[in-house]
């Protein structure tokens, strides 16, 4: 089996990232870049605009998608966390994948839920009454590696509503 493109691993990523997003209360509110960016592309984008969170991967020659999208200096928190969860853990159960629970029962103000997709794209959800993120992870290529120099031209997704 051949290893998948950078703009088909970036494909599954974005679409499971907006995906989640838009599950979740606050889609158009999320920041990047550390929490002093708005999410610039909540309609489309393409793997290259996410060079900042390329990250390597054991090994100096491949590397992966790896980014934290999150409200929390917004102060959009929620009362009720688990009813955040709730949303993004059916959207999830949606897509087909399996949600597994990892909340701290003696936290009750955070709720975390995670999952992998059929793609092997890995996502965290967390919500609390500070705010919420989510972390998103691409499995590793060695065409990430290429920043600077992409072996395929990169195409531009839309994001999943």
């Amino acid at each position: 089996m051949s290893e998948p493109s950078a703009n088909e691993v970036f494909e599954d990523y974005y679409a499971a990232l907006t995906g989640t997003m838009s599950a979740s209360v606050h889609r158009d509110d999320y920041q990047w870049r550390d929490g002093y960016e708005k999410f610039p592309y909540p309609n489309e984008a393409k793997w290259t605009d996410f060079n900042l969170y390329i990250t390597n991967c054991n090994n100096e020659e491949v590397a992966r998608l790896d980014g934290m999208y999150d409200t929390y200096k917004l102060n959009l928190g929620y009362k009720n966390p688990q009813e955040a969860t709730d949303k993004v853990a059916a959207y999830w159960e949606s897509q087909g994948w399996e949600v597994k629970d990892i909340s701290n029962p003696k936290d009750p103000e955070k709720k975390q839920i995670l999952t992998v997709t059929d793609t092997d794209i890995n996502l965290l959800y967390t919500a609390s009454v500070r705010g919420e993120d989510i972390e998103a992870t691409s499995r590793c290529i060695s065409e990430f590696y290429h920043e600077d120099s992409p072996a395929e031209d990169p195409v531009v997704y839309s994001a999943q509503k």
